[in-house]
Formats: C-alpha cells, sequence, structure tokens
C-alpha cells in the first residue's frame, strides 16, 4: 500500500499532481526558487591536506582536496556536476571553492531553509537525471523542472533541525569508529611489526575435489571475508569443471593472488569447508609456532600492504606467489603472548563491526525519516 494511500482523505489533506499533501504546502518546481552557476577552474594551490584555514574545494564527486583560496563566502548548496556521483549535494556555511565540474545556488528567487533543501535534493536523488551515455553528466534543465511539496519556512526549519541532530548522532558514531579503527591499525604496527620470517610456520594446501563431492564454491572479498562465489558474481562464473578447484576447510587461509592488493586474503571461519578457484592459494599455519587467529590481524597491518610492494611481482595485476607470502616479516612471540595479542585485537575489532551495524541501522532510520516529514506523511509540532 503506498503512503498516499494512507493518507487518502485525511483531514487536513489536499489532493495534488504530486498526490496528497498537508494543506498548508504548496507545489513548486525547484527553479522556482534558485537558479545555478557552474564553479570555475580549480585554484592554482589546490593541495591534499587540509590546514587550519584551508577551504575545501569541489568537484563533481565530492571534496578533491583544499586551497587557501575561496570562490563564495555565503551559505550555499553545491551540486556535482561532472562524475560517478554527479547530483550529490553539499551544504556549506564556511568560505569554499567550488569547480566547473559542480554546480551552486545563485540568483535566490524565494526563501528557503538551505539545510531543509539539501535533505529535500538528497531524497530527490539527483544522480537518476543523469546522461545515460558518455560521461556521467547532470545538466541544470532537469533539476529546475523537478516538482515538489514545500511546507511554510518555519516548518522547513524544524525539519532540518531534526534531521540535522539525526546527522549529528551519525557523525558522532562515525568519528568513534575512526578512532577505533586508528587505535587497532596502530596497535597492529606496534605489537606485530617483526623480523620473524613467515616461511617456516606456513604450509600450502593443494588438496583438489577431484571426486567433485563438494558443490559449494567460495570466493574472497576484501571486506566480508569467504562468501558463497554467486552472492559476488550475478552469473555463476565457476567452470563447469569442479574437480580442478581447491578443497579448503575451516581455519584455513586462502587468497586470490592477482588479487591480494586489495586485501583479498580470509581465514575460512563462517564455512566448515568450501572450494575455490585454482588459481587461489590455500594454507594454514604451524600451531605451534604461529597461530592463525594472530596471522589473520597481520593481514590487515599497514605493514603487510607495506612488505607486499616489495614482494609481489607482475604488470597490470600484481601478484603475490605463496613463496613471496612466505618471505614476509613480521613478530611471532610465544603463543601465551600470541593469544593475548589476539584477544585484545579481536576485541576491538568486533566493537568497530558493532559500531557499524549500529551506524547503517541509523542510517536506514534516518532515511525512513527523511521520508516521511518531507512528504508531510508525519507533520512537526511547531
Amino acid at each position: 500500500m503506498s503512503n498516499n494511500v494512507l493518507i487518502e482523505n485525511k483531514k487536513g489533506y489536499k489532493k495534488t499532481k504530486l498526490g496528497w499533501i498537508p494543506e498548508d504546502w504548496d507545489v513548486f518546481k525547484l527553479g522556482d526558487f534558485f537558479t545555478l552557476t557552474s564553479g570555475v577552474t580549480k585554484p592554482y594551490d589546490l593541495h591534499e591536506l587540509q590546514g587550519c584555514n584551508d577551504n575545501p574545494v569541489f568537484g563533481g564527486n565530492g571534496i578533491i582536496g583544499y586551497s587557501k583560496k575561496a570562490l563564495l563566502n555565503q551559505k550555499v548548496l553545491i551540486i556535482g556536476r561532472v562524475g560517478e556521483k554527479c547530483g550529490c549535494v553539499h551544504y556549506l556555511k564556511t568560505p569554499c571553492w567550488v569547480t566547473d565540474n559542480a554546480l551552486y545556488t545563485n540568483n535566490i528567487k524565494k526563501n528557503f531553509n538551505y539545510e531543509y533543501m539539501y535533505y529535500l535534493l538528497q531524497k530527490i536523488n539527483l544522480n537518476r537525471y543523469r546522461n545515460k551515455g558518455g560521461q556521467p553528466l547532470v545538466s541544470q534543465k532537469p533539476i529546475y523542472c523537478t516538482i515538489m511539496a514545500m511546507p511554510k519556512i518555519n516548518e522547513q526549519e524544524k525539519i532540518a533541525e531534526i534531521l540535522s541532530a539525526w546527522d549529528d548522532g551519525i557523525e558522532t558514531l562515525k568519528k568513534l569508529i575512526q578512532r577505533n579503527e586508528i587505535r587497532y591499525k596502530s596497535i597492529l604496527q606496534k605489537k606485530l611489526v617483526g623480523n620473524n620470517r613467515l616461511k617456516n610456520c606456513l604450509i600450502e594446501i593443494t588438496e583438489k575435489n577431484s571426486k567433485n563431492l563438494v558443490k559449494n564454491v567460495l570466493s574472497v572479498t576484501n571486506s566480508r571475508g569467504f562468501i558463497n562465489q554467486d552472492e559476488q558474481f550475478e552469473r555463476n562464473v565457476a567452470s563447469k569443471n569442479l574437480k580442478i578447484y581447491k578443497i579448503i576447510k575451516q581455519h584455513q587461509f586462502a587468497y586470490n593472488p592477482s588479487r591480494i592488493n586489495v586485501g583479498s586474503i580470509a581465514l575460512l571461519t563462517n564455512f566448515d569447508f568450501g572450494i575455490v578457484s585454482p588459481i587461489y592459494v590455500v594454507f594454514i599455519t604451524d600451531e605451534t609456532k604461529l597461530l592463525s587467529t594472530y596471522l589473520k590481524h597481520y593481514f590487515k597491518a599497514p605493514n603487510f600492504f607495506k612488505q607486499m610492494k616489495t614482494y609481489t611481482q607482475g604488470g597490470v595485476r600484481e601478484n603475490l606467489s605463496f613463496k613471496a607470502l612466505q618471505m614476509m616479516k613480521l613478530k611471532i612471540p610465544s603463543i601465551d603472548e600470541q593469544i593475548k595479542i589476539t584477544k585484545l585485537l579481536d576485541m576491538l575489532e568486533q566493537e568497530i563491526q558493532i559500531l557499524n551495524s549500529k551506524l547503517e541501522k541509523l542510517k536506514e532510520q534516518k532515511k525512513g525519516l527523511m521520508q516521511k516529514l518531507l512528504t508531510g506523511q508525519i507533520r512537526v509540532r511547531l
């Protein structure tokens, strides 16, 4: 059942070309409120690191750097014009620079609350107006023609205040996650950096699915670890001959040698067993010397990726052989010390996962709230 059906004929609502909206709201085009102007060429002092007096520089996909110069010094809405994220919206109250790959609000024709308009443009999703071919681009005309229902300015302000509070909560959670991630990486760097080679601690597994008994084809991702291959690809990309695939069992590692540079290496914990592509490397640790749970954290350490650049080889796609992996170095303390370090890292990692889960729920809740507030399904008390 649509939301409009739920409020149809409800007291205090009227029917419009947009459907049922509150009686005291009106229907407008975005072009009734402002015109959009393209920015200018990038400032000559554009740089990546933000300084205390530097201003953000916006391109088609968002902030591309910082500059001591400012093109604008007033409240403004910025819309990405060119690029994969064209249509993305930003609201600025501080000085900034806008390049010619973005648009900004100019020539204000009708009074509106900037923050409310920012949330409204997010809900509209201007990226849907991008051109169909060539370089992704959004032009002014379809934006101007977009029709929406608008409340009076005092209700705009109240709605913006509510949604802004949700954004503050989301931002606070993001900062907490960032702090925990920094602490996690710091411990990785302090505790796991050493001069012990992995050579005597790793054992390669080459067991094939020769009897074709295992059908569960797995892939390794850099964010989720092991997943069923059909979750990663829209179609079946596995070979018809699964007999040549390698069997992997719980507590064994696997990685794609040509995707190791993006972190696609994981310890199997969420499946009892499965099979992986024959190009994968499968191995275990000698648990009397090196715990697999300790090693899994090393594969997330900055030092691992730094060393990997020395040992990978190849052209377009860098390749890390098992022999090269064995040459890498890390700190291998006593088993008791490995257990202590692993417990600490596991605790931090779990906390980060919980916070990320909360963040996603908070974003979904805000999305649902936006839908109801910006359509008048839920009215705010003024």
